[in-house]
């Protein structure tokens, strides 16, 4: 019970940030695959096993950007905040692993923990 409670301010505050003065706008999403991509190389190339994830991620926000550019929803505005609100939720998530935060969310520290031991699985 007690990593539940740890774990829910996190959960509490997901995706809940200040957006970047100004707002969020699809060149900031394209800004932050772009910065995704040179660290998923920079992954690739230290054998880093949190690669699939980033790789994953990567691939499925590209084709989000391609539905903001080709404009396929309907409410662009709040799409393109939602898309960089995930952007910036997620690698979050790296950091926190990264830094060993004890407050990172369950199922990240699961899945970086698992590909650390060699267990990983997009799934």
């Amino acid at each position: 019970m007690g990593s539940a409670m740890a774990a829910a301010p996190v959960i509490a505050e997901f995706a809940q940030q200040s957006p970047p003065r100004g707002g969020y706008s699809v060149d900031h999403f394209r800004q932050q695959l772009d910065g995704m991509a040179r660290h998923l190389r920079q992954m690739l190339a230290a054998g880093d096993p949190r690669a699939v994830f980033q790789c994953t991620y990567l691939t499925f926000s590209r084709q989000v950007l391609a539905a903001l550019e080709a404009d396929r929803f309907h409410e662009r505005a709040w799409a393109t905040d939602m898309c960089c609100r995930f952007v910036d939720a997620y690698l979050e998530q790296l950091r926190r692993w990264e830094h060993g935060d004890p407050g990172q969310c369950l199922a990240r520290r699961t899945a970086f923990s698992a590909a650390a031991a060699g267990r990983r699985n997009v799934l």
